[in-house]
Parts: C-alpha cells; sequence; structure tokens
C-alpha cells in the first residue's frame, strides 16, 4: 500500500525517539538551543554528533550510470561590466548524478515528483547492514534487524560496490560492472517496505541487482513510496546502529529525484 500524503510523521516520531537516546527527552535539553532556535553544542560533546559526509563529489568525470549523460562544468565566466569581476559556473548535470534521492516518479508516469514529500522524509535512524561479498540482499540478510522497529528508519547497504565503480577507467568497464553489481532482492524489498522503513540507501549506481531489466525492485519500492538513496560513500565509517542520516533533494518541481547532499550524525 503507498503512503499517504501526509507522511510526514514517521519522520517526527523517528527524531523524537533519536532525541530520547540523548538526553532522554524528545526535545532538546532547556538552554541546549541559542535565541535562534539553532541548536549549538559544544566542541567534542557527542551529544550534538559529529557529521560524516556520505556525498560523491560532482565533478566532470563523476561516475554515473550509463545512458546517462555526464555531469559538465563550465566556467568561470564573468557577467558583471566595469572593472569588478565575478566568478561563476554553469553546471549541467542529470538528476540522477553522484548521490542522488528518488522518489515514486522515477518509475511511475503517476508517481510523485520528489518536491511534494515532506522535509521530514528525507530523514531518520540509520542501521547499515555490512553486505560486502553478496551479490544478493535478501530477507536472510535483513537478519540483523530483527525485533528492530523500522518506521520511518534509514536503513543502508554497505555493499562495497562503490570503490569498484570509481575504480573503472573506461565506459565498457563501467558498463560491465554495472551489469553485475549486486542489489536488493524483490522479497527482502517488500518485507522492509511492510515494516515502514523511510528511505533505503546503498554505496552503489542502483538498489537493483544488475541484469534485470523489468526492474521490479524499483517498481516495488517506488508503488509503495520507499524513497531511494543512491550513489553513497563512507560507509564504513557508519555503525550498524545510531546514526541519523540526512539527505535533502534540491527544490525541483514535478521531477522524479535530484542530487542531493547526503551526511550522518554520529552521536
Amino acid at each position: 500500500m503507498a503512503r499517504s500524503a501526509s507522511s510526514s510523521a514517521p519522520g517526527v516520531d523517528a527524531r523524537a525517539a533519536w532525541a530520547r537516546a540523548w538526553w532522554g527527552t524528545s526535545a532538546a535539553p532547556p538552554g541546549a538551543c541559542g535565541a535562534s532556535g539553532v541548536c549549538r553544542g559544544e566542541r567534542g560533546d557527542a551529544r550534538w554528533g559529529r557529521l560524516i559526509d556520505l556525498s560523491l563529489p560532482l565533478s566532470a568525470g563523476s561516475v554515473h550510470f550509463p545512458g546517462d549523460p555526464p555531469v559538465e562544468l563550465d566556467g568561470p565566466y564573468n557577467a558583471l561590466e566595469g572593472p569588478v569581476r565575478e566568478y561563476c559556473y554553469r553546471l549541467h548535470l542529470p538528476t540522477q548524478a553522484g548521490t542522488h534521492i528518488q522518489g515514486p516518479h522515477y518509475f511511475l508516469a503517476a508517481g510523485r515528483p520528489i518536491d511534494t514529500f515532506p522535509l521530514e522524509r528525507f530523514e531518520g535512524p540509520a542501521y547499515v547492514l555490512d553486505v560486502r561479498g553478496l551479490p544478493l540482499f535478501t530477507p536472510q540478510s535483513l537478519a540483523p534487524l530483527a525485533g528492530v522497529d523500522l518506521c520511518g528508519a534509514v536503513v543502508l547497504f554497505h555493499s562495497g560496490y562503490m570503490a569498484r565503480l570509481l575504480a573503472a577507467t573506461t565506459p565498457g568497464e563501467l558498463a560491465a560492472l554495472v551489469d553485475t553489481k549486486p542489489g536488493l532482492s524483490l522479497d527482502a524489498a517488500i518485507e522492509l517496505a511492510g515494516r515502514g522503513v523511510s528511505m533505503l540507501g546503498i554505496d552503489s549506481v542502483g538498489l537493483e541487482p544488475g541484469g534485470d531489466l523489468s526492474y521490479p525492485v524499483n517498481r516495488c519500492l517506488c508503488e509503495r513510496e520507499v524513497l531511494i538513496l543512491e550513489g553513497l560513500t563512507n560507509l564504513d565509517r557508519l555503525p550498524p546502529a545510531g546514526a541519523w542520516v540526512e539527505a535533502f533533494p534540491l527544490p525541483v518541481p514535478c521531477v522524479e529525484g535530484t542530487p542531493c547532499r547526503a551526511v550522518a550524525r554520529l552521536p
């Protein structure tokens, strides 16, 4: 069943649960936030979290799915008149460039565009599954999550495949890696969606295993409005549980997804 348009509650509830784990309450303690409402912690205070960048650089030559146009960066250029110049650049890229997040419109013509989701859907408590060496992530691969409440959670698959993709030196080598890349099985995708997962991510160019051109996993996740986060890196720096992940899309209307800056906050 698809999520309702008002599906912001899981993210809100998840943040409250995470706050309770830190402070014993669903809100920051008195004095934790300044007059601006922005919470600031002391340096070294683990309660406020250390940020880990999970995003790939966006540059010419960035790894991309075969068939997608590459990232192009032009500049600098100056549009000012007079003696003072500016340094601006033009960035040309597809919506699935680099680290990116996608919604139902990815595989459904009438699916919700990414800009229609509440911001709360793009963050949540993260669970990292080490699936390195596995060609297919099955329900058995989810065993570490047995008994865990995944409603509103972010489940990340650490496949180790991004390192191989980044090492590819020719389009043919990259295409061969994509055709044989590991991925999520359909029954595991159905289980995770049924348990209320908000977002699934992977350190690869896609959650779908290579070779199946019917894309059943992507269609399943889009039908159930589970967000898809691809092109991640640095998953080896995250604990199996306890991190908080954020991956906000650009506010581009009517598209399936956009590049994003994905980060993890460690308590």
